[in-house]
């Protein structure tokens, strides 16, 4: 299987969801530009802070949260 052949099939299903750039547009960030990584890090800070201990995050934070940790684990590959 080529390396990034995942990557492609996982992009066409978030086409097909229609979730295609909701990251960007939740950061405020146009899509024709890429999300810094020290942004998708301090956001993931921010949320795992928001949310440590006993304390829970709202369904959009915990939505928000996956799909930043989702960009942090493409972005290594």
């Amino acid at each position: 299987m080529p390396k990034n052949k995942w990557m492609r099939a996982v992009s066409k299903r978030m086409e097909q969801k229609g979730t295609k750039g909701a990251l960007h547009e939740e950061l405020g960030i146009s899509q024709d530009k890429e999300i810094p990584t020290s942004r998708l890090r301090s956001e993931a800070a921010k949320l795992a802070k928001k949310g440590a201990g006993d304390k829970t995050l709202s369904a959009d934070e915990l939505r928000r949260s996956q799909r930043i940790q989702f960009a942090l684990r493409a972005r290594s590959k």
